[in-house]
């Protein structure tokens, strides 16, 4: 098993597996409303994790194959989908982003949650583009690289991420349409201000409208494109 399946089947039980443990719902919803009207359609929830974004896009009339390499997060997501009355709608699926054991343009849309910066970047998106009807939507909602702040926090805290993970980069994010999110905001975790979060958000909006060359310093952006 690998190191990545590893640490994740060990996260089942605990906080959830996402960005930033609770704080980017912002980001999130973003993420989810560019996918549009997913009635019908069949979309691939890459990196699944415990199955919330597979549940939610099944309630909404998807039909979601949840990938993930983590055994243990595929159990909870069917868990999920059975409680939620939508199992006939979510297909967990152990594989690889890298490696997606689906056939050529199979899917309508695929989403991401705080996966992209696990996998093999050029590798993981030519499985995209291969899996991906002509005109079909990938969305991905992950952290940056950039902030001093952060890079210092990821350095005293390593047992909390795999040496696999890496963060992107504006280059890379410059190939795609894109959004950032919390650049103030992003002090809502370590100084305990939760509460203050909405207002740091609307002040972050404005900042980040004003200079847009602060938005590497992000900690959050959403990459969307038609393939």
């Amino acid at each position: 098993m690998s190191n990545e399946a590893t640490y994740h089947d060990a996260l089942v039980g605990h906080s959830r597996r996402s960005i930033g443990g609770g704080l980017t719902q912002t980001a999130d919803a973003y993420a989810l409303s560019l996918l549009g009207d997913v009635r019908g359609c069949t979309v691939i929830d890459l990196g699944c994790g415990r199955g919330s974004n597979s549940v939610l896009l099944a309630q909404r009339g998807a039909y979601v194959i949840a990938c993930d390499i983590s055994p243990r997060m595929l159990a909870a997501t069917a868990s999920a989908a059975r409680v939620a009355g939508v199992s006939a709608n979510a297909q967990p699926s152990l594989m690889s982003g890298c490696q997606l054991a689906l056939p050529d343009a199979c899917a309508d849309a695929l989403y991401g949650q705080a996966v992209l910066h696990h996998l093999d970047y050029g590798a993981a998106l030519s499985e995209v583009r291969r899996v991906l009807r002509p005109g079909g939507r990938v969305v991905f909602c992950e952290p940056l690289a950039h902030n001093p702040l952060l890079r210092l926090y990821r350095a005293l805290t390593p047992n909390k991420r795999t040496p696999d993970e890496h963060p992107l980069t504006w280059p890379q994010v410059c190939d795609w349409q894109h959004r950032e999110f919390y650049l103030l905001a992003l002090l809502a975790a370590p100084l305990r201000l939760r509460h203050f979060l909405p207002l740091l958000e609307r002040l972050d909006n404005r900042l980040l409208r004003s200079a847009p060359w602060l938005r590497p310093w992000c900690w959050v952006t959403v990459l969307w494109r038609d393939v």
